[in-house]
């Protein structure tokens, strides 16, 4: 009986801790996924402005 309460309280804390590692490292990811994200966003925005800029530069030139 009672390796059969220390197999369900082993089982038990060996899927809690997977559980919490999981849990941790879809956190992590998401957080990294995030960041990493939003400097790419701001980056290619940068990239448009500067575009955009030189686009009408070149318009503005060949219509004087």
């Amino acid at each position: 009986m009672i390796p059969l309460i220390a197999g369900i309280g082993i089982g038990t804390i060996l899927w809690s801790s997977r559980a919490i590692f999981y849990g941790g490292t879809a956190g992590m990811s998401y957080a990294i996924g995030k960041k990493v994200g939003r400097k790419a966003c701001v980056a290619l925005d940068g990239l448009e402005d500067r575009a955009r800029a030189l686009i009408m530069n070149n318009i503005v030139n060949i219509t004087e």
